[in-house]
């Protein structure tokens, strides 16, 4: 028994060692799609007038605001700043500490299921087949998701919690069921607060207990049980639901900016769902990536005709479940049902995009965990458990070595690029990141191309054709024509999508970071404006209010204003970023500012009030620059 534990631990310990190296290479890559979005507030740090605490309730990504993610930012910005091997580092850290817990969570939910055995073999492979699967590789080299690697690991304490306290709270009952409470009165707010998908886990609680420990125990416990799962799963879905029902605008308006909508995703979803199984289990490493906005949509049940195949598989393996009955089989309905309320926030209705690795980082702790203890129970002679063990070694070689060729890619941009084409070549997202670097590169003749090919594959973002064109050109400092300032308004049927008003805003900054810079000297100031004044004057305000990206697309171009000298259209825009998003503080303050330099101290008056007016009960972060704007305004009140 000792010499077996030794090789478990020694094993184990291989694991861990050979994750980090196979990890390693890819901590040199570079920023990578919302990163910086996310993280370009972390040096408001370097200003002495601001604090932490503004940092970390600055997060809009979710509806929590995940402060514990962004702690961890700022944590890393403050030891080493904004470099993306640090963050990543982090990374990679955290993802070696899940690989811990999930080696235990396997043992203990083995356990549960076999009380007369501790599964070694199964937890070992399950956890390999886990730390090293390619289809993760997007989590852990993608700095800002940090944020689902800090909700999984709290997950996975609070799950270990649960599963602990369970087996012991027949014979301890105190320290049982304080560790089980513990899952959802500590572990539960930390995970949530880290990324909204935390909220979840009462509902993984009761998956772990319908399959694995079957509400056994005396009548105290299960009375226990019951009261348990009413208090911390029923009420609240119960009051979720209500409100969901009376708030319907919470995840229907979101559609409104999609170029998808509900039944749409609905009937998408199970196809993503299996292209997800299928690349955790059978990985094709080109396929992976971050540019999956080419996933083609259901627009029927049977449009593809898979919609409707998957549809039903979904379904069978759901009732195929609920009916598992031998422990072989429970494992295996754990581990599925396990991941399939993994995805329950992120794969169902809320309007998302419709396609994203990172969302199997928790999900697929399942599939690992189930496949490992179904085979387990299945394989039961010593002698198949040991092939099970050398499969699983083998298993482990082929994954780590798929996974090291996987961060290969990632550590280079333009490898990470020019391999995804090959296979996403419908990305319009990608063929704009492509442009970018081609542009980057001297080559404007293959960047501009290349901007052709995605203004076709999605027509929607055409009219910010222009913006895009002038940054590119400047990029590859080169010469800019007459004919490249062919601004035009929106079409009357044109909507302010996602996709548009992010490729324009995104383009937008571009150029003003080279105006900033004085790096586009052939640039003709006066036509850039007055093309982006036609532009702008044309999109329908009205239906943009309450979005960030919106509010983000006229708060660059107020610094286009600032850069081409057009104060007008600098309060112009800065006026309309107000209106569509009053709860953001930064375009109110810029105005009162500019008016005070101006001298035009009525005008910052009128426009302090606006703000106050805008939010009765403004959040901490806006009632603190209300208060730098008060000393301002009136500085003889200090």
């Amino acid at each position: 028994m000792r010499n077996r534990h030794f090789l478990a631990g020694l094993f184990f310990y291989c694991i861990l060692l050979l994750t980090a190296l196979t990890y390693w290479q890819g901590l040199q890559g570079p920023w990578l799609l919302d990163d910086m979005s996310n993280l370009g507030a972390l040096s408001l740090l370097d200003n002495p007038n601001s604090e932490w605490q503004d940092i970390i309730f600055s997060n809009r990504s979710g509806l929590l605001g995940r402060p514990i993610s962004v702690l961890s930012f700022i944590l890393d910005y403050k030891a080493n700043g904004l470099l993306p091997c640090q963050f990543k580092f982090t990374n990679l850290m955290l993802h070696l500490l899940c690989t811990c817990l999930v080696f235990w969570l396997i043992l203990e939910i083995g356990k549960g299921l076999n009380e007369r055995r501790i599964p070694l073999a199964a937890a070992l492979v399950g956890t390999a087949f886990w730390a090293f699967a390619p289809l993760l590789v997007s989590t852990v080299l993608y700095a800002v998701q940090r944020m689902a690697q800090l909700s999984c690991l709290f997950s996975l304490a609070g799950l270990l919690a649960y599963a602990h306290g369970r087996s012991i709270v027949t014979t301890r009952p105190w320290i049982g069921k304080c560790l089980m409470v513990s899952s959802v009165l500590l572990w539960l707010p930390l995970a949530s607060l880290s990324k909204e998908n935390g909220i979840l886990l009462p509902y993984l609680l009761f998956c772990t207990e319908f399959y694995v420990f079957r509400f056994r125990g005396n009548i105290s416990i299960r009375k226990w049980l019951k009261t348990y799962f009413a208090a911390f799963c029923i009420l609240p879905s119960l009051a979720a639901a209500l409100w969901l029902l009376s708030h319907p605008q919470i995840f229907l308006n979101g559609y409104s900016l999609r170029e998808f909508n509900l039944s749409q995703r609905l009937m998408t979803e199970p196809r993503v769902i299996s292209d997800y199984v299928i690349q955790f289990i059978l990985p094709n490493g080109g396929r992976m990536g971050l540019y999956h906005d080419d996933f083609p949509l259901s627009s029927s049940i049977l449009e593809p005709p898979s919609t409707l195949l998957m549809a039903l598989a979904l379904l069978g393996s759901v009732l195929a479940s609920i009916r598992a009955t031998s422990i072989a089989s429970r494992a295996l309905a754990f581990g599925w049902l396990f991941f399939l309320t993994g995805h329950l926030l992120e794969s169902t209705i809320f309007s998302l995009e419709i396609y994203f690795e990172h969302r199997n980082y928790l999900p697929s702790i399942g599939l690992a965990s189930g496949i490992a203890l179904g085979l387990d129970q299945t394989l039961r002679t010593p002698n198949n458990r040991q092939r099970m063990l050398a499969a699983g070694v083998l298993f482990t070689i082929i994954s780590a070595t798929a996974t090291y060729q996987r961060t290969g890619t990632w550590r280079d941009y333009d490898l990470m690029l020019e391999s995804a084409i090959k296979y996403h070549p419908g990305s319009y997202r990608l063929l704009s990141d492509l442009a970018v670097r081609r542009a980057q590169h001297g080559n404007i003749g293959l960047a501009l191309k290349t901007l052709e090919q995605s203004l076709k594959l999605a027509p929607s973002i055409r009219p910010a054709e222009p913006i895009a064109r002038l940054a590119l050109i400047c990029i590859a400092r080169t010469q800019v024509e007459i004919t490249d300032y062919a601004f035009q308004p929106v079409p009357t049927d044109w909507r302010p999508l996602h996709a548009p008003i992010v490729f324009a805003s995104s383009a937008l900054g571009h150029l003003n970071s080279l105006l900033t810079k004085e790096a586009c000297p052939s640039i003709d100031k006066t036509r850039l404006i007055t093309g982006l004044n036609l532009l702008l004057a044309s999109m329908p305000v009205d239906h943009m209010k309450g979005n960030f990206e919106n509010w983000t697309l006229f708060f660059e171009a107020a610094r286009t204003a600032t850069l081409t000298n057009d104060q007008d259209a600098f309060i112009r825009y800065l006026q309309t970023a107000m209106k569509i998003d009053p709860t953001r503080p930064e375009a109110g303050a810029s105005l009162i500012v500019y008016f005070l330099n101006q001298d035009r101290r009525e005008q910052a008056l009128a426009t302090f009030d606006a703000m106050q007016a805008a939010n009765p009960a403004p959040d901490r972060r806006f009632s603190e620059d209300l208060q730098r704007l008060k000393s301002l305004l009136w500085p003889q009140a200090d």
